[in-house]
């Protein structure tokens, strides 16, 4: 089983591909589908096409290390297996609130802290910007990659 890119990054279209064959004496091509999981959680089912080949592409993957697998099905010819573990980074990160409230009065400033957390390697330029909604409402938070 292979993925690509390698790495990733969150929201990154992301395919995995599962390749099966016979081992001689056996002949022929597998048939029938492959599911791929991220430890006991189904990604998706990919049907097998005329080589033996199973693609699923994804874009829901958190920031962390997931391990995959590829289960086979089976057919009337090969009995269902599973592949080694393919460990997967995906480059992400987390904004966490340190200040929990704020009270702020017109006229008056205040101070609050966040924690930005990397996950999966993130090592990339981060913007924070905060904005007023309204006269009347909170701060408006946003970040974004460079």
């Amino acid at each position: 089983m292979t993925s690509q890119p390698e790495p990733s990054g969150f929201d990154q279209p992301m395919t995995f591909t599962a390749t099966l064959a016979a081992v001689p004496p056996t002949a022929g091509i597998p048939t029938g589908t492959v599911t791929f999981m991220d430890g006991s959680i189904s990604l998706g089912v990919a049907t097998l096409d005329s080589y033996g080949i199973g693609k699923l592409t994804i874009t829901n993957l958190s920031g962390g290390t997931h391990s995959i697998t590829a289960n086979y099905s089976g057919d009337a010819v090969f009995r269902s297996s599973a592949s080694a573990n393919l460990n997967e980074v995906i480059s992400d990160y987390v904004v966490q609130a340190v200040t929990a409230s704020l009270t702020i009065t017109r006229g008056q400033s205040g101070n609050a802290s966040l924690a930005v957390i990397p996950q999966g390697g993130f090592n990339q330029a981060l913007t924070l910007a905060c904005s007023r909604r309204s006269s009347r409402s909170l701060a408006n938070w946003s970040s974004s990659r460079k």
